[in-house]
């Protein structure tokens, strides 16, 4: 790793320490833990399985999602893994074909270091230690609002959902400047994510972009109305337009298409 890429690695930590708002007089000792751990970095490529590390690897750049393939193929997105998330073994464990994906040229870094404790004891980074740890059981939280999502929503409303969860995301680590987010996959992944065709979600962005409530280029998204998109998120499911909805009349519930019941079968399983 030359210079350059050394400085650029460091650079790339500071969305840890945005997301932990850590402060340069306060937490210099965390800090300064967190920026040491490029020397640490591993490079992943599109498309490939992160295999099992013994230790969480700490995303710095590019994306990955944990998923599954079905039997059919098909890969089904239970979360967004961005820059700022860890990687923990659990999730990337590869048993039963669960694991994490890179979506994108992905580079991570050993985040071992951020649970160890100096010679005395003490955590070198206490306020990371306790996002790692408390990382499946947050994925796991996410992986339940999706499948409610999934269960209770048409595509506007979950897409909507979705936009504004990584919106917060990104934001937490300083990667939205004025509600614009870099968004480095395409609708098809995205589709993924919600049990809909590319086509569907490609609809819905017009629809939104229409209404001035959001406007794109490519690779980015930027949210011109919040407001407006949370009462998308929000609306009452219209009969016909849920998604085998568990708290409507019987029949208010159209069939599952195969993609949701891929979804909620083996999103439920990891449950």
């Amino acid at each position: 790793m030359d210079l350059r890429e050394q400085r650029r690695e460091r650079s790339n930590l500071d969305c840890l320490i945005e997301r932990l708002e850590l402060e340069p007089t306060r937490d210099a000792a965390e800090i300064g833990t967190i920026r040491s751990l490029w020397r640490t970095g591993a490079q992943h490529r599109f498309n490939t399985e992160i295999a099992t590390w013994p230790t969480p690897r700490l995303i710095t750049s590019g994306w990955a999602a944990w998923c599954r393939r079905t039997d059919a193929g098909r890969k089904v997105i239970f979360l967004f893994l961005m820059p700022g998330d860890v990687i923990t073994p659990a999730i990337a464990s590869g048993v039963d074909g669960y694991g994490v994906v890179a979506l994108t040229p992905l580079r991570t870094v050993d985040a071992g270091e951020l649970l160890r404790g100096d010679t005395g004891g003490t955590c070198l980074a206490p306020h990371a230690r306790a996002m790692i740890e408390s990382a499946d059981g947050d994925y796991r939280t996410y992986l339940l609002d999706h499948l409610t999502w999934l269960g209770d929503g048409g595509g506007t409303r979950n897409l909507a959902r979705l936009l504004l969860e990584l919106h917060a995301r990104l934001n937490a680590t300083g990667r939205c400047i004025d509600d614009r987010m870099e968004i480095p996959v395409g609708q098809r992944i995205l589709a993924q994510a919600l049990a809909l065709s590319a086509v569907q979600v490609n609809k819905i962005l017009g629809q939104l972009r229409a209404r001035s409530i959001l406007s794109s280029v490519r690779g980015s998204i930027r949210i011109d109305d919040i407001a407006a998109l949370r009462r998308c998120a929000s609306a009452a499911a219209k009969p016909g337009a849920v998604a085998g909805g568990h708290g409507n009349p019987a029949w208010q519930q159209p069939a599952l298409n195969s993609w949701q019941s891929d979804w909620l079968s083996v999103g439920a399983a990891i449950i």
